[in-house]
């Protein structure tokens, strides 16, 4: 905003130059507050006024643009990392879930081995003691017999 008050007053003086070459200094009076101007000098620094008006208000525009840009772009990049790190928690739980389905089968062949593995011993303990009842039963013949 300095830049362009800077070149708002060299044109100023320019033009005062240029006004005071081509008709001398009628039509502007100097005053101890103010400056009075002819309509077409005062035209003209009403131009140069809106120019400069215009400039600022571009050079805010485009700051303005900027920065929204920017917030889009992080509010995006963060979005993406959101959904990256949602995806990894997602997959953390499945592969929880999935050790929890492995670990309940495997519990459940553990159980199964134990069980069928007792009801063997079972059967074979009751076969081996009928087996020795009859060996006894059989020695017991001979010795009556």
């Amino acid at each position: 905003s300095s830049r362009c008050i800077l070149i708002i007053g060299e044109s100023i003086s320019m033009m005062m130059e240029s006004f005071s070459k081509d008709e001398g200094t009628q039509g502007i009076q100097v005053g101890t507050r103010r400056v009075f101007l002819r309509q077409n000098q005062a035209d003209a620094l009403d131009t140069l006024r809106s120019k400069a008006m215009i400039d600022a208000a571009m050079k805010i525009q485009s700051g303005a643009r900027v920065w929204l840009a920017r917030n889009e772009l992080t509010r995006r990049r963060n979005a993406k990392f959101a959904v990256k790190i949602q995806a990894q928690v997602r997959r953390l739980i499945a592969l929880r879930r999935v050790q929890d389905i492995l670990t309940e089968i495997y519990s459940a062949i553990i159980i199964q081995t134990t069980l069928r593995g007792f009801v063997h011993r079972s059967k074979y303990k009751r076969l081996l003691e009928a087996k020795r009842r009859a060996e006894k039963e059989v020695k017991e013949k001979r010795r009556d017999g």
